[in-house]
């Protein structure tokens, strides 16, 4: 009896681990999540290499996305949501940086590029991140922060190469500077542009229609 329940059980499990085994219930609540997904098939999904083409395309996508979310704001110095000194494109006035009153686009695009570049190069030091994982997760850190990003749940789960699609919409949210905690579609509707390109060079695993049209 003992043998056939150990059996049973490693039949099961063969099962829940199968990499052909992706799919996604709905339950009561209406919320979509991922089940009997192994981590052996996530890391598998991890394996095409994006090309050349492919990089430089998803990059100048992300840089645009930016500009979208963050504005130009004709160049002037603004203060964000949170409370920081910024200009162009979303960059943060260092206390030892001065600007003209007015920046180009040019210099705007320049900054962030550069700015850019460190969030990269952080996704990859922090979780060694390759492809479009490195610009999603670098675009999370670009908006969000290198610190939060690495004391947060969402980079456990990177780095377990577990499902994300739960744990990212939480990030929808922003603190003013009283300390009230509010939602934002914009941030929302990035996060979501997030987890789409996060999975955009899976070899097996595509998010559903209908779960981003739920999470919209």
């Amino acid at each position: 009896m003992k043998n056939l329940i150990s059996i049973t059980l490693l039949i099961e499990l063969t099962v829940l681990l199968s990499p052909f085994n992706h799919h996604y219930i709905e339950n009561i609540t209406g919320d979509f999540y991922m089940t009997h997904r192994s981590v052996w098939a996530v890391e598998k999904e991890m394996t095409r290499q994006l090309s050349d083409a492919e990089w430089n395309l998803y990059y100048e996508e992300t840089i645009e996305v930016i500009k979208q979310h963050e504005g130009f704001a004709n160049g002037k110095a603004y203060s964000c949501p949170a409370g920081y000194r910024t200009i162009g494109y979303g960059h943060i006035i260092l206390p030892n940086e001065s600007f003209s009153a007015q920046i180009s686009r040019t210099e705007a695009d320049r900054l962030l590029r550069k700015d850019f570049e460190k969030a990269l190069q952080s996704a990859k030091r922090i979780s060694n991140l390759e492809g479009s994982r490195k610009l999603a997760i670098a675009h999370f850190i670009f908006a969000k922060g290198v610190g939060r990003y690495s004391r947060s749940t969402l980079r456990k789960l990177v780095e377990a190469r577990m499902p994300i699609e739960r744990e990212l919409p939480k990030w929808s949210y922003y603190r003013k500077p009283s300390g009230k905690k509010v939602h934002s579609k914009w941030s929302h509707k990035n996060r979501l542009w997030e987890l789409d390109m996060y999975y955009r060079d899976s070899n097996t695993f595509s998010l559903p229609k209908q779960m981003m049209a739920r999470l919209i």
